[in-house]
């Protein structure tokens, strides 16, 4: 084994030869070096001692965690959104119900205004219906004083 982790050159070609690979079990097979890839989500590569079904194990659990992760942060963000609509909501609602409000006390001042200026006619209707009636009476009562006072 020293042998072959001494370069050698070939025979005839002064070219060194390669170390020769080391004889390895198929049991203590580094499980790593069969799949390179690691786990970006937890940002850690796996234990070299874990066998393949206990590997797996733990990359479903990864992965699993890192669903779950994802569903909390888009809950997190369905959270957020639905209190952003909410909050918008609420706004919308106070604005139109300010505006209602303030629309209402136009109409009221608007109608009230109204009701003054007919009450106002109407008085001034009924106003001058009394002046006539009145003016009516004055000239009847000239006019029966007229008569009943001797002439001159």
């Amino acid at each position: 084994m020293v042998a072959a982790a001494v370069q050698e050159p070939a025979p005839g070609t002064g070219v060194p030869l390669a170390p020769a690979p080391t004889p390895v079990l198929a049991s203590t097979v580094n499980v790593e070096q069969q799949r390179p890839e690691a786990n970006p989500a937890q940002g850690r590569r796996p234990r070299a001692s874990l066998t393949a079904s206990q590997l797996e194990r733990v990359r479903t659990r990864d992965r699993e965690c890192a669903r779950a992760k994802w569903a909390n942060h888009t809950l997190s963000q369905q959270e957020r959104d639905r209190h952003r609509d909410a909050e918008q909501k609420r706004s919308r609602r106070a604005l139109l119900s300010e505006a209602a409000v303030s629309e209402q006390r136009d109409q009221n001042r608007l109608q009230q205004a109204n009701v003054r200026a007919n009450r106002t006619d109407h008085e001034q209707q009924a106003v001058q219906e009394l002046d006539r009636v009145r003016h009516g009476q004055r000239r009847a009562m000239e006019t029966l004083d007229d008569k009943d006072s001797p002439g001159p």
